[in-house]
């Protein structure tokens, strides 16, 4: 995954769970991972893997294309 898609997915995360008035815990508590690992995601300072993405788009309650293809338009 490149810098830009890294960082411009990282943003839609951010927007996506802001905008459902999730918090990063609740994001954590639902998807299975760590606080910090969505914080790191969210930061894009990791990489986020296929599985990761679905739990994450899951958590939030939209689905995992509708947030890679605004990383993409974004990101163009």
């Amino acid at each position: 995954m490149t810098n830009s898609i890294r960082a411009a997915l990282a943003a839609v995360i951010r927007t996506e769970r802001g905008r459902h008035a999730i918090t990063q815990t609740q994001i954590a508590y639902r998807s299975g991972f760590s606080r910090s690992t969505i914080r790191r995601i969210e930061r894009g300072e990791r990489a986020v893997t296929v599985d990761q993405l679905v739990a994450i788009a899951d958590a939030i309650g939209v689905k995992p294309a509708e947030l890679l293809e605004e990383a993409i338009r974004g990101r163009g």
